[in-house]
């Protein structure tokens, strides 16, 4: 699990698409924009990118920057910056501080207030309804920003928007803002759609040496 000053949650993130016979440029509304790209992430097995995220928060000095990479297979995934190592496998959370020397192990626990990677890619349509839609080109690329309200009213992130390209159908950003005013965006670049994963990606063995806290109940 990562939280808003730490880790990204993938990275909401986070990625990636592409459906020959479903082509972005003939989407007339956000709506059909967020279809498209969630029937993608569904048929999606697993996706890798590299990613930065910037923290932005109101009571602050200037916003926060981490770059990264991550992995992620349904609600399984990895995510490694320069100090830190993320590794959750669905049911138990790996957190390797490499400044500390230090592995924090517990259970996986659901929590609105985190953002992990299978969150931006595969639940946008369950947990957010699109209500606006802005095309727009760069550098000679178009692009789709698709502004998404959370569906229940006390969500934590009650805003986010989504950046498609047109051209392939990749998420290259997510932009998260909390009901504080804070906002955490990810930049999400060599994204790749079913890379060759292996399972051990998202076990951990703690390196010889590090302190281990252990703060699962049954431990």
């Amino acid at each position: 699990m990562m939280n808003r000053s730490s880790l990204p949650a993938v990275f909401t993130l986070l990625v990636v698409l592409f459906l020959a016979d479903l082509p972005v440029a003939h989407a007339q509304s956000p709506q059909a924009v967020l279809q498209r790209v969630q029937a993608t992430y569904e048929t999606a097995r697993a996706v890798s990118a590299s990613f930065t995220q910037t923290s932005d928060q109101p009571m602050m000095d200037g916003a926060t920057e981490i770059e990264g990479s991550l992995l992620v297979r349904s609600n399984m995934f990895r995510v490694e910056t320069e100090n830190e190592t993320l590794v959750n496998d669905g049911e138990t959370v790996w957190i390797y501080d490499r400044l500390a020397e230090q592995v924090i192990i517990n259970n996986h626990v659901d929590d609105e207030t985190l953002v992990t990677p299978d969150q931006i890619f595969f639940d946008q349509a369950e947990r957010y309804e699109a209500v606006d839609l802005e095309t727009f080109s760069e550098a000679g690329t178009t692009y789709f920003d698709v502004d998404l309200v959370a569906r229940a009213d006390d969500a934590f992130y009650s805003e986010v928007t989504i950046r498609v390209r047109d051209s392939d159908g990749l998420i290259v950003r997510a932009e998260l803002q909390d009901r504080d005013g804070a906002t955490m965006t990810f930049d999400l670049d060599e994204v790749r759609l079913n890379p060759p994963i292996s399972q051990d990606e998202f076990t951990f063995e703690p390196p010889e040496g590090v302190e281990v806290v252990d703060m699962r109940p049954d431990a």
